[in-house]
């Protein structure tokens, strides 16, 4: 990709903006990274700041958009994003965090219940917000693709459908969470809501020049149900030349790092995990505490649930930069995956962003959750770190103390993960895929717009 001219123009829709922080951002980051900015833009849907050096042509619609009138005082976001326009958006930002009614708005739908989904898409669907402003910077990038990076809002389905229809161009529809597959049978309007997505996606899928799943079983279950062209894509990453070597100190206590997304109730079972560090205390004598890093602040409840135990404690969020230094200084990566029927289907086909990650950092990787999701089943698998199926906290404290006495399953564990990753995580490859699959989708259908 060393001429512009050699890739399409693409409009990437997505929930999530490019990010170096963000797990669905980081996925889209790795996909794009090496394409010219001036063929690149992307509309999304959240108040997260976006990676300006990966894209020059930002559009954002958030909820508050289209909610604006219930929030006195308040003027909505949508329009062009530029890099000069982040202290304004920070102080937007922060001054919702202290509503009460924005932040319960948000809870309730970051929890996705199918009932405030199907309201949620419903108020999108009747919105205009600013739609004239929207076609003009549209025709003014004028893409001759859409990558659409799937969610659980069907409005989202209807907006790239009415782009790709409108201008005739092609669609790539790209999937890392699973939102097809009906929830539990006492949820209302669960199964109502779950064909909707259904119906939706399937429209996706028959317009897709192709479909990209985060991993095999996903493609798999998915081509089968849908049809279509589907591809893997596993999350990427770049292997490093040489990787820190852990503090020589055997009189600090043992760090565990996480990472990541605190929603889908993966707070809870890292909750579980410090009571298991409590264990590991109180037994055994084995001192260790863990880190957890986020981007998003969990509400005050949730975080007094989350480090009951004194030896957890949340630190926030942190640049990329700081966090791999984190992760140097760590003993044990943690990964972990909610045991709820709810949150379950949800991330069974699923394998984390953060698993490759750690597979990189020469550290002994620990995962926590049920043996039938695809990140906890990836692990168990392949072999290349310790799993816990159960939430049991004398079980976590178990595994965790058979781990850390034995040094030379540890640095077997730790080879094995740096292996797979050249087998199954290589970022060239990955973006050599998607830059594929762009220009031969475009190709595909016609003239069109050049």
């Amino acid at each position: 990709m060393s001429q512009a001219a050699e890739v399409p123009r693409v409009l990437v829709v997505s929930h999530n903006p490019f990010s170096n922080v963000q797990n669905n951002g980081k996925t889209l980051l790795a996909f794009f990274e090496d394409w010219p900015r001036e063929r690149l833009a992307q509309l999304y849907l959240t108040l997260d700041e976006p990676s300006f050096d990966i894209c020059g042509q930002f559009y954002r619609v958030t909820d508050l958009d289209v909610l604006k009138d219930a929030l006195p005082g308040l003027s909505g976001a949508a329009g062009p994003v530029e890099p000069t326009s982040w202290t304004r958006d920070r102080e937007v930002k922060s001054s919702l965090g202290k509503r009460r009614f924005y932040r319960t708005i948000r809870k309730v739908f970051l929890a996705r219940p199918p009932a405030a989904l199907m309201v949620r898409s419903l108020v999108w669907n009747k919105a205009r917000a600013d739609r004239e402003r929207f076609r003009a910077w549209l025709d003014a990038c004028d893409p001759q693709l859409v990558f659409f990076q799937s969610s659980s809002a069907v409005f989202a389905f209807d907006l790239v459908e009415e782009i790709c229809r409108d201008r005739q161009i092609p669609l790539i529809v790209e999937t890392t969470d699973d939102y097809l597959t009906p929830g539990p049978r006492w949820q209302p309007f669960g199964r109502r809501y779950h064909r909707q997505m259904q119906r939706a996606y399937q429209r996706a899928i028959d317009r897709s020049y192709a479909a990209v799943a985060i991993g095999d079983k996903m493609a798999g279950e998915y081509s089968e149900r849908f049809g279509g062209r589907w591809e893997v894509a596993m999350n990427s990453v770049d292997l490093p030349d040489t990787v820190p070597p852990r503090p020589d100190d055997d009189s600090r206590p043992v760090v565990l790092h996480f990472a990541g997304n605190l929603g889908l109730n993966r707070w809870r079972v890292l909750a579980v995990l410090g009571a298991a560090l409590d264990v590991l205390a109180e037994r055994h004598h084995t001192q260790a505490r863990l880190e957890i890093f986020s981007i998003d602040a969990p509400e005050p409840v949730v975080l007094a649930e989350l480090t009951a135990s004194a030896r957890v404690s949340f630190r926030g969020s942190v640049d990329a930069a700081a966090l791999h230094q984190h992760r140097s200084d760590s003993d044990v990566l943690v990964h972990v995956e909610s045991f709820d029927e709810q949150n379950r289907h949800v991330t069974r086909l699923s394998v984390s962003t953060k698993i490759p990650e750690y597979m990189t950092a020469d550290r002994v990787i620990l995962a926590i959750g049920p043996p039938d999701v695809a990140s906890i089943q990836y692990v168990a698998d392949k072999d290349f770190g310790a799993v816990v199926t159960s939430p049991d906290p004398q079980r976590i404290a178990e595994e965790l103390r058979q781990l850390l006495a034995d040094p030379q399953r540890r640095a077997a564990l730790r080879s094995r993960a740096r292996h797979l990753v050249e087998a199954n995580h290589s970022r060239q490859r990955t973006k050599e895929l998607v830059a594929r699959l762009a220009v031969e989708a475009v190709a595909a259908n016609g003239p069109g717009r050049r």
